[in-house]
């Protein structure tokens, strides 16, 4: 990127950054590997969390179902995440129910809740359970902060979400030993199966692939869609690199990868989010007895910020037993000169949150990114614009269990028994973006300006 020069900063900030290399362990290379037919019932442009688990719903009703991806299967946003399986949405409970009213929000949340337990269906398939931790703290840093804290976990305590508990600030060090952190919500469920916390992102994603394809659904890596053409008996002729496929539904899936082929413009999928880079560095491994002095509970947690938030996550080490590598992650940028300033600022942050890491001198030896599909307003988009096509995008880095969730109502509604949860979720659709690139990028540049000022 000429724009940096030979400035010594820059290059040693993007030194070890590479977006095609992260730390997560996989589960081998056993995920089979389709060709593409000629025809198929349902196409799924997208090999992600949402494309396979319509896929996976689809199957269980029996039906034909084809997922292709321009890359390998976990290669993108959903196996580089930060893992973190999250209640309801990044909007958060309280800002929810003054958008939409308090009974719209309680369902959505509810659903996102119920939809755990095929999280856990799926995990549960590997005895390693894809490195389940339970546990996932929200954690205040300024006074504005924990403040919205201790009023949210009131709010949603009185709303029934029997996941929340509060952590007053004598009790964080419990969970997580260091001083930057206030007070604090716990989610963690009190329903066996039913848990939050964090999980090996690539193992359950491969995880979720390998369970579509025992339901019969094709898998079909390294394939770009490049054009999509209505027909006149309402199918569809679908351009791939591969060849050409006819189908009657076509799924968009792809998230923030979405590269938008031949014959579908704006009007039938607009400009539903922005691609932003998010950043994860970590650490050497650690010994699990330096690992206790610095979050004893093992949970993962984030603060409550809406701009530059951070979030953390031990990972075992996959070739060290009893070791374990500390991720901090975050620093959402719209450009990449953004990029390397905040690389170094996320270091700074993570030594100045656990000196303990100074204190046994470990070093940071690898950082990665991946593209995150942020939506004008935060929450997601789903739709059905015209026979045959669907979407849902825009899960401002709250995918984990939420692309389950979504996933399901598309499929359900292709099946056509029960459109209840598509119908709930289309009601907080997001606001879309312009159309025009540069405008595009300004409304969301006002919106990180705007959730700034609030903190």
């Amino acid at each position: 990127m000429k724009i940096l020069g030979n400035n010594s900063f820059f290059t040693n900030a993007f030194k070890n950054f590479n977006k095609e290399k992260q730390i997560y362990s996989g589960i081998g290379n056993n995920i089979p590997n389709s060709s593409l037919p000629k025809e198929v019932e349902t196409l799924i442009i997208g090999g992600g969390l949402l494309g396979l688990s319509t896929a996976i719903r689809l199957a269980k009703d029996n039906r034909d179902v084809v997922v292709v991806d321009m890359n390998k299967i976990g290669e993108g946003a959903s196996g580089r995440s930060g893992g973190q399986l999250w209640p309801g949405y990044e909007m958060s409970f309280s800002e929810m129910e003054e958008k939409f009213g308090s009974n719209l929000t309680v369902k959505t949340w509810n659903l996102t809740d119920e939809t755990l337990l095929e999280i856990h269906e799926r995990i549960n398939t590997r005895e390693d359970k894809c490195d389940f931790v339970p546990g996932l703290l929200l954690a205040s840093k300024t006074k504005n902060q924990t403040k919205f804290i201790k009023e949210e976990a009131r709010i949603m305590k009185e709303k029934g979400m029997d996941f929340v508990t509060f952590i007053p600030k004598e009790e964080m060090n419990n969970y997580v030993n260091t001083n930057v952190y206030s007070n604090g919500i716990l989610f963690k469920g009190n329903i066996e199966g039913r848990q939050y916390g964090h999980i090996n992102p690539l193992k359950y994603v491969q995880t979720t692939a390998l369970v579509a394809s025992g339901l019969g659904v094709k898998l079909v890596e390294n394939t770009k869609v490049e054009g999509v053409y209505k027909m006149k008996n309402s199918k569809y002729r679908i351009v791939t690199s591969k060849g050409e496929i006819i189908v009657k539904n076509v799924i968009f899936a792809t998230g923030a990868d979405f590269i938008r082929p031949k014959g579908v413009d704006y009007n039938i999928i607009p400009r539903t989010h922005i691609p932003v880079q998010t950043i994860i560095i970590a650490t050497e491994p650690i010994a699990e007895s330096i690992v206790d002095k610095i979050i004893p509970s093992r949970v993962c947690f984030c603060d409550a910020g809406s701009v530059a938030m951070n979030y953390v996550a031990l990972i075992p080490d996959k070739d060290k037993e009893k070791y374990y590598r500390l991720t901090f992650g975050g620093a959402d940028t719209l450009m990449q000169l953004e990029t390397a300033l905040e690389i170094p600022r996320l270091e700074k942050e993570m030594r100045e949150m656990f000196p303990q890491l100074d204190e046994h001198k470990v070093k940071i030896d690898k950082t990665w990114g991946g593209d995150c599909d942020m939506s004008r307003t935060t929450t997601p988009i789903i739709a059905n614009p015209q026979d045959g096509i669907y979407y849902a995008a825009g899960f401002s880095g709250q995918g984990m269990v939420n692309t389950a969730l979504y996933g399901t109502a598309i499929a359900e509604r292709i099946i056509g028994e029960n459109c209840e949860k598509f119908e709930i979720l289309e009601k907080i659709n997001s606001h879309k973006y312009s159309n025009n690139s540069l405008i595009a990028w300004l409304q969301a540049s006002e919106m990180v300006f705007l959730k700034g000022v609030n903190e």
